[in-house]
């Protein structure tokens, strides 16, 4: 059997009844202005990318799965906004927050005649300048600039 050819977005791919039952199968509680707006935005990126597809119905419902899968409400629906919520949402929320993923997503150090990379010892604070020598460096300074 012969692989169908990838075609473009087609001008012809609308909403219509069986692309509506297919987002309601994998997403019972949408409204037709949520199913909507994810048809859009389904029409939007993949016109913007020029992505092609053999099975453009396929594409569609593989869309409607993953807005099941990771949520397609906007994050203040009408009448939800809470100014007291204190939870940010995250893209990989298995992905720890603190030292452990900073250190994690850190670019190592190069390696350099086959030794191992050895974290380097903390620098000193640095110490203030005495102001005997603050005054006689500021006047350096000021004193060459004249001249």
């Amino acid at each position: 059997m012969r692989k169908r050819d990838k075609t473009e977005f087609p001008n012809d791919f609308v909403l219509d009844d069986p692309k509506r039952e297919t987002f309601r199968k994998f997403n019972p509680t949408a409204t037709d202005v949520e199913l909507t707006l994810q048809f859009e935005k389904f029409k939007a990126h993949h016109q913007m990318r020029g992505d092609e597809f053999s099975n453009w119905n396929a594409a569609w419902t593989y869309w409607a799965t993953h807005a099941a899968q990771y949520g397609f409400r906007p994050r203040f629906a009408a009448g939800t906004f809470d100014t007291c919520s204190t939870e940010i949402p995250r893209k990989r929320p298995n992905v720890p927050l603190g030292p452990v993923a900073r250190t994690t997503w850190a670019k190592p150090k190069p390696i350099v005649n086959g030794a191992t990379p050895v974290r380097e010892p903390p620098r000193p604070p640095a110490t203030p300048m005495p102001p005997d020598k603050q005054k006689a460096a500021l006047a350096k300074l000021i004193g060459g600039i004249g001249k």
